[in-house]
């Protein structure tokens, strides 16, 4: 699987979200819901220990599907494919989404958006 492959869903998905930043995991949550076939994808390719826990801490993996989302904006950010694509970070201690608790952050997750003119770039 390479970046490209998830660039049209995630760029999607950014744009819906109108400029608000969105963590790698909640990004797979949506991919899961409006693309489950590339869900299925990712699970196959980025597989883990633990079947009921596809990402985040309890994987027993440290590269799941939210970590190559993750490295694909970040990517797709560095590259400028992805035009107005905004990164930040935050500290999660404490924080879950949907129950998945950060894994192998450091204390640290990435966030991303589209902001401004919402194209994207080739």
């Amino acid at each position: 699987m390479n970046f490209d492959d998830v660039k049209d869903a995630v760029v999607t998905i950014l744009q819906a979200a109108e400029g608000r930043f969105l963590t790698a995991y909640q990004i797979c949550d949506r991919i899961e819901e409006s693309v489950p076939q590339l869900w299925e994808q990712l699970k196959n390719e980025y597989p883990s220990v633990h079947a009921h826990t596809p990402m985040g801490e309890g994987t027993g993996k440290k590269y799941s599907p939210a970590t190559f989302v993750a490295s694909a904006l970040n990517y797709f950010g560095e590259k400028k494919k992805v035009a107005d694509l905004k990164q930040e970070k935050f500290e999660c201690k404490g924080v879950s989404f949907d129950g998945i608790a950060p894994g192998f952050t450091g204390n640290v997750v990435g966030i991303w958006a589209i902001q401004g003119s919402n194209q994207t770039t080739s």
